[in-house]
C-alpha cells in the first residue's frame, strides 16, 4: 500500500509538483486505487481532475469518502456520484464505521 498524500493536479509548485509524479508512479504500479475524499464537505474542481486521471488508469477504483461520522448521510454525499467511480464507500476513520464494507471492496 501506498499513501500519496494530497495531489494538487494544477500546480506549479516544485514539491507539489514532485508529490504528483509520485502519485503518478504509484497510480502506474497499483492493482487497485483507494481514491479517499473527506466528506465533510462536497468535492472540489481538484477532486473531479484526479477522478479523471484515475479513470484513465483504468484500474479498479474504490471511491472512499471519509469522516462520515454518524448513521446519517450528508445530502452532498450523492454528489460523489458525480465523479464517475462507482458507488461512494462512506466510512468514519475516527469511529471506525463501515471499514467492513470497505474491506469487503
Amino acid at each position: 500500500m501506498i499513501d500519496t498524500g494530497g495531489i494538487e493536479p494544477d500546480s506549479k509548485d516544485i514539491i507539489l509538483s514532485q508529490m504528483r509524479d509520485q502519485a503518478q508512479v504509484a497510480i502506474d504500479s497499483a492493482d487497485v486505487i483507494v481514491f479517499m475524499l473527506d466528506g465533510k464537505e462536497s468535492y472540489t474542481s481538484a477532486d473531479e481532475e484526479i477522478a479523471q486521471m484515475l479513470r484513465r488508469s483504468k484500474k479498479p477504483i474504490l471511491l472512499v469518502v471519509n469522516k462520515v461520522d454518524s448513521a446519517r448521510i450528508p445530502d452532498h454525499f450523492y454528489d460523489y456520484y458525480n465523479l464517475g467511480l462507482g458507488e461512494p464507500i462512506a466510512i468514519s476513520a475516527t469511529n471506525m464505521l463501515n471499514f467492513g464494507d470497505l474491506l469487503d471492496d
